[in-house]
């Protein structure tokens, strides 16, 4: 089977995925940084595009890495570092919750590597979502228009929590008056940058080739 129809085929079960998931959850969902990668994800493998496919690899890396992280600290030394413990109920919302991040790796990844590319720009990109849907969610909190308690966004517990790292909060956060999502802009643009330069010694074989050739 070609690289296409496999494409076409991963691209129509991750759309019923994306069709169940905005079904059962509420609209607010689309500001889960997650979701933005799954849709960043769809449009990559409709249209093919590398440079989507490295957005959505190195955005959804670093969440399934916490992701990761969370549930093996959880399970094994019972300690929520980045404040998930709450989201875990072992219900059939929670399992599919861990497929799809995943999901969104591995798509990406597989990708990537049958096609032996990787853009290595890709993190300016993810910068930039990060910060807009992190502006986004702080500026909704501060106007009135996300509620104090009614929505567990990207995993803060509460709107006012958003941003905050539990095992850095107490002497990071309160020692400087600049918003929480400016100071994880920074250091996750920094993980972003980092990581594309991992996937580009990685997967990106053509021009290896290319410059060998020269």
């Amino acid at each position: 089977m070609s690289l296409k129809y496999i494409r076409f085929f991963i691209f129509f079960l991750i759309f019923v995925l994306f069709i169940y998931l905005m079904y059962s959850q509420s609209l607010l969902s689309l500001l889960w940084f997650c979701k933005v990668s799954l849709i960043l994800l769809l449009i990559a493998l409709l249209f093919d595009s590398d440079y989507l496919y490295s957005t959505a690899l190195v955005s959804q890396s670093i969440v399934t890495i916490i992701f990761i992280t969370e549930v093996i600290c959880l399970f094994i030394f019972n300690y929520s570092p980045f404040n998930l413990a709450a989201m875990y109920d072992g219900s059939e919302e929670w399992l599919i919750s861990i497929f799809y991040h995943l999901l969104i790796t591995g798509v990406s990844f597989f990708m990537l590597f049958k096609k032996k590319v990787f853009v290595k720009d890709a993190w300016i990109f993810s910068t930039a979502l990060f910060f807009f849907f992190s502006f986004v969610i702080y500026f909704s909190y501060y106007t009135g228009y996300l509620a104090y308690n009614d929505f567990f966004i990207n995993c803060a517990g509460y709107c006012p929590n958003f941003g905050v790292i539990t095992i850095i909060s107490e002497f990071l956060y309160s020692l400087t008056p600049i918003p929480n999502f400016l100071i994880n802009t920074i250091v996750i643009g920094t993980i972003f940058y980092l990581l594309s330069i991992l996937y580009y010694r990685i997967l990106n074989k053509k021009n290896k080739k290319k410059f060998k050739e020269k």
